[in-house]
């Protein structure tokens, strides 16, 4: 007995496999799901744009579904068998946290983004100027707040799964209601920013046709803000996250 607590004090990789082999018949679903829906959403915007020219309305329509599809991705957890069975894998709190924590944060993204962003689909929709600006705005914005702005779901997507991970009933309903408060807390923040740019950074100085100035002053204006709305984000992401990580050791038996 000393011998096999003395092994569970250590992390093992090995352990986490075998966590992830008893979720995969929750998530394997959603391994198959999440690309399928991202290449097809994809698809079936270029498509439209080549026909019919409806391209941005579609390709809007897709980006927010797949962002709604990555916060709520934590619900996956939320075990029909209750926590029982979960409580008493034969792993660490750690462990367990290892596969959740990387899984939400790491897996899903590439799931959903890689077969969007992979270079083929962008390209073939840069004919539309309007889908062809905002690809341009969302890159201007990643490279001159060094990323902060591709974290930006990482805070509801940590709040998420923190409320499943916390609460034992409900936990389906729940997890979605408060990473939607979280996102419309975003929202709210934002909102103000752009209200105070709006009433002082002398927009209507500029022509309504004149859209890449507009674009440029936008840009310019929204990169201190991104940069620290991102480390706030980060912070609290992070927060939450080892909150997550103590609610699944404070379960571990």
């Amino acid at each position: 007995m000393d011998a096999k607590c003395d092994c569970m004090d250590s992390f093992s990789w090995r352990r986490v496999g075998r966590v992830a082999r008893f979720y995969f018949p929750y998530i394997k679903k959603q391994l198959i799901i999440y690309p399928a829906f991202s290449i097809l959403g994809m698809v079936i915007v270029i498509l439209s744009e080549r026909v019919a020219g409806l391209g941005y309305g579609l390709f809007l329509a897709v980006n927010g579904a797949l962002s709604m599809m990555l916060v709520f991705a934590p619900t996956i957890f939320a075990s029909r068998n209750g926590l029982d069975v979960e409580t008493v894998l034969p792993a660490t709190g750690a462990e367990k946290s290892t596969f959740i924590i990387g899984y939400v944060c790491i897996v899903v993204p590439i799931l959903l983004y890689l077969p969007v962003f992979g270079g083929m689909p962008c390209d073939m929709l840069k004919d539309n100027a309007d889908i062809a600006r905002v690809l341009a705005l969302r890159s201007s914005l990643s490279a001159s707040t060094y990323g902060f702005t591709i974290i930006e779901n990482l805070f509801p997507i940590s709040v998420c799964l923190y409320v499943v991970m916390k609460r034992t009933t409900n936990r389906i309903l729940l997890g979605m209601v408060w990473s939607v408060v979280a996102l419309i807390s975003m929202s709210f923040v934002g909102g103000i920013y752009g209200m105070v740019m709006a009433i002082y950074g002398r927009f209507w100085e500029k022509s309504s046709s004149d859209v890449e100035s507009v674009m440029k002053l936008v840009t310019e204006g929204m990169e201190s803000f991104f940069i620290v709305l991102g480390v706030i984000l980060l912070i609290c992401s992070i927060f939450v996250l080892y909150r997550t990580h103590k609610v699944i050791s404070n379960r571990q038996i």
